[in-house]
């Protein structure tokens, strides 16, 4: 259990990366620098480059048999045989991200306040950003909001204030609200980040978008269902707002990303329920400005734009289609003879459906 003693150690410091590499650490020796303090071998088979650490595939598969044998249930502070759990089932969560055992255990270790929750965080985003069988595990982001709730805690529902809200469609209500995390801006900006990071190793990542979602539903709830002070509320919107706005960066380099097309769609009409809700969330300059941005009008404008450059891809249309409903009667119908006259090879038969019935987007 060496080589495992020595992965967690490493996974302890402030990674930059994590990734796992084919072969065995032999196959990588020569891509060490010949000068530096850690060059693959028998006893340190990892690629360690200035925080950046590789794993080779073979040395972790070695390494997982034995660490399938752990302390679950009956780990105390006292004990000495935390540290030889904590390093196994980091093995384990690497090569096996839905392992619950092994998940289960750790959220144990942090509960007894003998393994650090801001270490699992970076644990997790290492994994999620850097792994790709791990980026497409639901329930390693499942684990990853447990660890979000443990440290910042539960959103403060007000339930005066929650009788009085809107509920948006798609979006949670707020007794379901009640187990969100209470997170700073900051913590909402690199959640988006993580998200953006492991949808580019393992693309059109259902989970991982799931996740988006529900960050974003966490910035709704703040705002909606909190007794926060005003510039609180403003500048989580802010964060919607400019997560919105990557969004958009993303679509144009994805677009066949369905799952991102649907969550900017619902986010850009919760942002415009959300203003005609609450004029004091933007400057009073800027709300028509921000309004319209949101609005299924300018919406429509932009991926007609987008399906005039990329026409066969399918997922362009179907976002179209879904802000049809939401139009005016005249901008409708000039859409819907725009898009029967579409040449795209998804088309069967040579026609498309045209239903101004919106897609179900829950």
């Amino acid at each position: 259990m060496d080589s495992a003693i020595i992965l967690n150690r490493l996974i302890e410091q402030d990674l930059d990366s994590l990734e796992i590499l084919p072969g065995d650490w032999s196959t990588w020796k020569a891509s060490a620098p010949s000068d530096g303090p850690h060059i693959p071998s028998s006893t340190f088979p990892f690629l360690f480059v200035e925080g950046h650490l590789g794993i080779p595939q073979k040395t972790l598969h070695r390494l997982y048999p034995p660490s399938t044998h752990f302390e679950r249930s009956r780990v105390r502070p006292t004990d000495n045989c935390f540290l030889e759990t904590l390093v196994k089932t980091t093995c384990i969560t690497i090569t096996n991200p839905a392992h619950q055992t092994a998940l289960n255990t750790r959220k144990r270790l942090i509960s007894l306040e003998i393994h650090d929750g801001f270490k699992e965080l970076r644990f997790t985003g290492l994994l999620l950003r850097g792994v790709k069988h791990c980026a497409k595990e639901s329930m390693l982001w499942d684990h990853r909001r447990w660890c979000l709730r443990r440290i910042y805690g539960l959103l403060p529902i007000d339930p005066e204030k929650a009788k009085l809200c809107i509920q948006h469609k798609a979006w949670s209500t707020a007794t379901e609200c009640l187990t969100f995390p209470n997170l700073p801006a900051q913590a909402l900006r690199e959640e988006f980040d993580l998200i953006r990071s492991a949808c580019t190793i393992y693309p059109r990542n259902y989970h991982a978008w799931s996740h988006w979602h529900y960050i974003f539903d966490c910035c709704r709830a703040s705002i909606c269902y909190t007794s926060f002070e005003p510039q609180s509320a403003q500048e989580t919107f802010l964060v919607m707002v400019e997560e919105c706005q990557q969004l958009r960066q993303w679509i144009l380099h994805h677009v066949t990303d369905f799952s991102a097309m649907n969550q900017f769609l619902l986010a850009n009409q919760l942002l415009y329920a959300l203003l005609e809700d609450n004029h004091a969330l933007v400057p009073h300059e800027q709300l028509e400005e921000a309004k319209g941005k949101s609005s299924p009008s300018s919406l429509a404008r932009e991926f007609w734009s987008l399906i005039s450059s990329f026409p066969p891809h399918e997922s362009l249309f179907l976002s179209l289609r879904s802000l049809l409903p939401h139009l005016a009667a005249e901008e409708r119908d000039g859409y819907r003879l725009a898009m029967s006259r579409l040449e795209a090879p998804w088309r069967a038969d040579g026609k498309v459906v045209l239903s101004t019935d919106a897609v179900n987007h829950k």
